[in-house]
């Protein structure tokens, strides 16, 4: 009895299945000798069977024995299988979205040709975070080997402290409400305290709190000022009520904010100039704030104003006044 031949790829690429036939007697058994690592055997139909090789490249060898209808087991024979194939090399196991885009870098001049599953992707620049599948052909043989690699693209972190409020303190600030963030992200407080994955900050004082959330390259970061709540009658967080605005439409102090009012719903704001014609009223409430213009919203000149502020509150009967200034 001979050695039983395969017939089939000595060469294959990475994650090929292959076909291995067997060449025996008729009516043999075929005992198969499949490699620890580099493939695994799929299927076994007696006189062949289907290899799927991994992602491991290098030399491996398939052996087979034969045993005749008699019960006569024939000697191993083996063949050796070369998987091949180049290996797309990312610069990064996963991206993340810091700005608009992201460029994948690799080693495309190992390939003769690449595709991305998202056809939109140009230039290796992914706009959108998601996974993707990049496929390339290599330059090995005639025809090539078809590689392919997953690629992740996810959110960079993301920090909301939420608007400018007056809380009683003790209470807490929550960098993300919704909790989207990766498990990696780490945050980094006002107080110079670092806070892996723990977006919850007790707040003890009133102050200006600020935090930067870091993900790999991606830093983002959120500053809120929390004031305290007074009972007392006494100058109601007046230190609370800014001395000055710049409304020169940069987005910076362009509004005279006083978040203090918010806990006072009927409140009476009166703003007037140095002739004493009111500029500024706010019947109640003080939902928007004055943005240094008059009733006819025009834009005030640079000067000093002056202010009353009354609470409509039985808790504080008196009168706020001070003074306001334009400037730019």
């Amino acid at each position: 009895m001979s050695c039983p031949l395969f017939a089939q790829d000595v060469t294959v690429c990475v994650g090929w299945k292959s076909l291995y036939r067997t060449v025996g007697e008729q009516g043999s058994v075929f005992n198969y000798d499949v490699p620890e690592t580099g493939g695994r055997l799929l299927s076994n139909y007696g006189d062949s069977i289907v290899m799927e090789w991994g992602y491991t490249r290098g030399l491996f060898s398939l052996g087979v024995q034969e045993t005749s209808k008699y019960g006569c087991p024939g000697e191993w024979a083996y063949l050796d299988v070369a998987v091949v194939g180049a290996e797309i090399k990312l610069d990064k196991d996963e991206y993340i979205m810091c700005g608009d885009s992201v460029q994948i870098t690799f080693n495309d001049s190992d390939f003769r040709a690449y595709s991305w599953s998202d056809r939109t992707i140009r230039g290796n620049f992914i706009t959108k975070t998601g996974t993707y599948e990049l496929q390339a052909i290599d330059r090995n043989g005639a025809t090539g080997c078809l590689i392919s690699k997953t690629v992740t693209v996810l959110p960079s972190p993301r920090v909301y402290l939420g608007k400018d409020t007056v809380i009683c303190v003790p209470d807490r600030l929550f960098a993300d409400r919704n909790g989207v963030n990766s498990p990696e992200t780490t945050y980094t407080w006002s107080t110079g305290e670092s806070t892996p994955y723990i977006y919850v900050y007790p707040v003890d004082q009133p102050t200006t709190y600020w935090v930067r959330a870091d993900l790999g390259e991606c830093s983002v970061s959120d500053t809120v000022v929390v004031l305290a709540c007074k009972d007392e009658e006494t100058d109601l967080l007046q230190w609370d009520i800014p001395n000055t605005i710049t409304p020169n439409g940069d987005g910076d102090n362009d509004l005279w904010n006083i978040y203090s009012l918010r806990t006072h719903p009927n409140v009476v704001v009166e703003v007037y100039d140095r002739w004493g014609r009111r500029v500024f009223l706010s019947a109640k409430g003080y939902p928007e704030p004055w943005d240094g213009k008059d009733m006819d919203g025009r834009l005030l000149p640079l000067e000093t104003y002056y202010y009353i502020i009354m609470l409509n509150d039985d808790k504080y009967a008196k009168p706020i006044i001070g003074n306001i200034t334009i400037v730019r």
